[in-house]
């Protein structure tokens, strides 16, 4: 089993910062690529921000309803969400909870089809599926109206 050690001060996105240091006989330009090569392999760009913003404004209610230990994780991994390093960190979490929210803090940054594999994912939760479903749509309804009124607002200027 590889041991995640820690590495100080790496961002790579706002809301993903990693706190690793590695021990001084391993830090080298060539671990920390391969480090972070394979822990991001699979990430294409990010996800789109209304799925951001889906996923943020029902964490709560995720964190209580979705165990993701089961097929939720072993799905991200078939599909290439998830790497193998992080279907690990995830069982490594104490509580369900935990479990859930770094799901949850993984997500954002695995690309513009995470969403939809943990959509699919969710075969096990169908009521939690349908809750993420119609907030999206709600979210594109107003993401376009709120895009028409700052366009609005900036021509006014």
């Amino acid at each position: 089993m590889a041991t995640i050690l820690p590495v100080q001060g790496f961002c790579l996105q706002q809301k993903w910062c990693l706190r690793y240091r590695f021990p001084d006989t391993l830090w080298s330009p060539v671990a920390v690529f391969f480090f972070f090569s394979l822990r991001y392999v699979f990430a294409d760009g990010e996800m789109e921000a209304r799925d951001k913003q889906v996923l943020r404004s029902l964490r709560l209610e995720l964190g209580a309803e979705v165990l993701v230990e089961g097929l939720v994780l072993q799905y991200l991994y078939q599909e290439g969400v998830l790497t193998e390093s992080h279907v690990q960190e995830i069982k490594a979490q104490a509580t369900g909870l935990r479990k859930t929210m770094l799901l949850l803090d993984i997500l954002p940054t695995r690309g513009p089809k995470a969403f939809d594999a943990f959509l699919d994912s969710l075969q096990e939760f169908p009521w939690v599926r349908e809750k993420l479903e119609k907030a999206r749509e709600e979210a594109m309804v107003e993401l376009p109206a709120a895009k028409l009124i700052n366009s609005d607002t900036k021509w006014n200027k």
